[in-house]
Parts: structure tokens; C-alpha cells; sequence
């Protein structure tokens, strides 16, 4: 929005040939945008912050409530190979690499 004010500003050929408190009011206009755009930011930046850190607590409970023990080499082989089917149901994306420690979508 401010580079719109902005824009409107540079172009216009009148601009200078207008009286003083016309052109006081472009500038305060141009000023008033530019402040809001930066307080928008910062509220969108505390928003980005927030939702990332709930994220993060949410995959660090999953990871805790995902937690399987079992026995023997074929259990947890077979046990894997249905998590990795699990996760890619359950997203909806194409698992891209599958390792035995990782699952990658």
C-alpha cells in the first residue's frame, strides 16, 4: 500500500504545482501509509513467530506420542514400513525419501 502512495506521488505532473498544503497532505499520507505497512509487518512477523513455536510444540508431541517399542528386527522393520505408509496417507503428499531413521515428504 505505501509503494502504491508512493507511486501515485512520483507520477503525478501536478504535484509540485499545487499549493503548499496539498502537497503537505500527499506527504502526510505518504508518511501515515508507510507507518502502517511497517506496524502490519511487525504484527504479521509476531503472528509467523507464534504459529511456528505452536508448531513446533505440536510435532514435538507427536514425536513423543509416536514413540514404539518392539522386538526383533522384522517387528520394527514392518512396523516402519507402515509408519511410512501412515504418513503419506495421512498427509496427502508423496514420500520423497524413506531411510530406516527417516521419513522425508
Amino acid at each position: 500500500m505505501a509503494a502504491r502512495w508512493l507511486s501515485i506521488i512520483a507520477t503525478n505532473k501536478n504535484w509540485r504545482h499545487e499549493g503548499k498544503g496539498v502537497k503537505t497532505r500527499y506527504i502526510a499520507a505518504a508518511l501515515a501509509a508507510l507507518a502502517l505497512t511497517g506496524f502490519v509487518t511487525a504484527q504479521q512477523e509476531a503472528d509467523n513467530v507464534a504459529a511456528y513455536e505452536r508448531a513446533e510444540i505440536m510435532l514435538k508431541r507427536g514425536q513423543e506420542a509416536a514413540t514404539l517399542t518392539c522386538e526383533g528386527k522384522d517387528a520394527c522393520d514392518r512396523a516402519w514400513q507402515l509408519t511410512q505408509v501412515s504418513v503419506q496417507q495421512e498427509s496427502g503428499m508423496t514420500v520423497r525419501l524413506a531411510t530406516d531413521t527417516t521419513i522425508d515428504i
